[in-house]
């Protein structure tokens, strides 16, 4: 009996095992522990996995921990969009967090990328971002601003997105921005048209909406008058705010929308830089910003999922817009 009780008040004690002492889980560009958690975080470009196998030797001190499932952590955040010329902000890539418990095998890992631009006008639209993917999780790629000189391009599917991308300023009416999905993003503001209807466009004249983000939509498409600036968060060019996140261990914005591209005439004296949305949205062009030659809108964050940056118009400038920044995606599981 006194070697029995000793046993029993051994088994009682703290171990010094964790969960991956019964557990070999693999994948990630990059893997450390904090907060008691271990945390993958994938940001490379392409498809991937997750892969969880169960050691072939476990100790006696860690057989407490096996179990026949794994309770996991995620963030997925998909590609934001890329931007026409003359245009709105690209919407940010969907955001997806949440839970889920897996058992023993490969689960698939895709990191969207950022959606392009489409050049300098006359143009085409940008190109939307692409989806991210944990498992049977999947965030939809921010949709894409349309190009000044698109046909139609208040009817273009491309600026729905997770997060909806701005709409193009015109002279008879803006276009509204883009549709967003449910619980993943918001829409994209509506482009600015002339200084008569301008308080209900969301943007100064014949400038470009802002995308939205996965916090808020693209700028405020009631209260926008002319002279407004982007510094006023009320102004349709601002990019909607993404999500804060401490999945990594450190709370990171993630998801924000494009700013939208001034025209030369967009906003009276001062003109003022459209800001992206907290998360990696890139800034809109104007008179006092460019992220290049010809009034180029700034690129999204890459790992973020930012909304790409509307160019503007000048008489000799291209107004390209910004690219879309590339999605991430991160798991984690207590230790």
């Amino acid at each position: 009996m006194p070697y029995i009780k000793s046993i029993r008040k051994k088994h009682n004690e703290p171990t010094n095992s964790n969960i991956t002492d019964v557990y070999d889980i693999q994948g990630g560009d990059i893997v450390y522990t904090a907060g008691g958690y271990r945390i993958h975080i994938f940001n490379t470009v392409g498809d991937a996995s997750l892969e969880v196998a169960q050691r072939d030797q476990i100790s006696l001190e860690a057989m407490n921990l096996v179990t026949n499932s794994l309770d996991i952590e995620y963030l997925v955040v998909a590609g934001g969009g890329g931007c026409g010329s003359i245009a709105g902000g690209g919407g940010a890539g969907g955001l997806l967090t949440g839970s889920q418990t897996v058992g023993i095998g490969s689960f698939p890992v895709t990191v969207g990328a950022g959606g392009n631009n489409s050049g300098g006008y006359p143009s085409s639209p940008g190109s939307a971002g692409d989806n991210s993917v944990f498992n049977s999780n999947t965030a939809i790629g921010g949709g894409a601003s349309e190009d000044w000189s698109s046909p139609d391009p208040s009817s273009s599917p491309l600026k729905n997105g997770g997060s909806g991308a701005g709409g193009t300023g015109t002279p008879s009416a803006g276009n509204p921005g883009g549709d967003n999905v449910p619980g993943q993003g918001f829409p994209g503001a509506r482009g600015g048209t002339n200084p008569g209807s301008n308080s209900t466009t969301g943007a100064g004249k014949y400038s470009g909406g802002a995308g939205g983000g996965a916090g808020a939509a693209g700028g405020h498409p009631s209260q926008i008058g002319p002279g407004d600036t982007s510094g006023n968060p009320q102004a349709g060019r601002k990019g909607g705010d993404g999500l804060s996140s401490a999945i990594s261990g450190s709370a990171i914005s993630y998801a924000g929308g494009g700013g939208g591209g001034c025209h030369t005439n967009g906003y009276l004296t001062p003109v003022s830089v459209a800001q992206g949305g907290a998360g990696g949205g890139g800034r809109g062009g104007s008179p006092d910003y460019a992220a290049g030659p010809g009034g180029r809108g700034e690129d999204g964050v890459d790992g973020l999922g930012g909304g790409g940056g509307g160019g503007y118009y000048t008489s000799t400038g291209t107004g390209a817009g910004g690219n879309g920044g590339s999605g991430i995606v991160i798991v984690r599981y207590p230790i």
